[in-house]
């Protein structure tokens, strides 16, 4: 008997779990508090259940709210262009002609290799070896390729 007794009997909390149930107790008096007080003002239009919000109506209503503010965005768009090109006699803007102008000619000091008689050798060597290269015959007329068409069956 002594034994039910014990078995019936609440178990010990511990004070870091009794801890946190204190907190989210004091939690929800806080929001009850702040929360509690705020009702919506009667006839606003906030559905009162939640629940409601799945209402076949209300999606064609924010159906036809949303078609309608995209149609209003459009043609304000229409009407904000078409004032433009009436500003400008006609003209649309995205046609501009860009005007050229001409860029000053500032004469510049040479580089300091210009002069240097190394630089000057190298030059004159890549010179030579470009014009003989333009004038030697680099295809070998002799050498004549072999014809590859054969004529391959592949069937039995």
């Amino acid at each position: 008997m002594e034994e039910q007794k014990q078995v019936k009997q609440e178990p010990t909390i511990e004070p870091k779990e009794n801890q946190i149930s204190e907190d989210l107790k004091m939690v929800k008096r806080f929001k009850d508090k702040i929360f509690g007080k705020v009702k919506p003002p009667e006839g606003s239009g906030i559905p009162k259940d939640l629940g409601k919000l799945s209402d076949p109506n209300l999606l064609k209503k924010v159906l036809r709210v949303a078609v309608i503010v995209i149609l209003l965005i459009a043609l304000l768009f229409i009407v904000s262009r078409a004032i433009k090109m009436i500003g400008n006699n006609g003209s649309d803007l995205s046609v501009i002609v860009p005007t050229p102008t001409v860029a000053q000619y500032r004469p510049t000091n040479p580089s300091i290799y210009a002069d240097d008689p190394e630089v000057l050798k190298i030059e004159e060597d890549i010179k030579i070896l470009d014009r003989e290269l333009s004038t030697a015959v680099l295809s070998e007329p002799l050498l004549v390729l072999p014809i590859l068409d054969f004529d391959i069956d592949f069937e039995d």
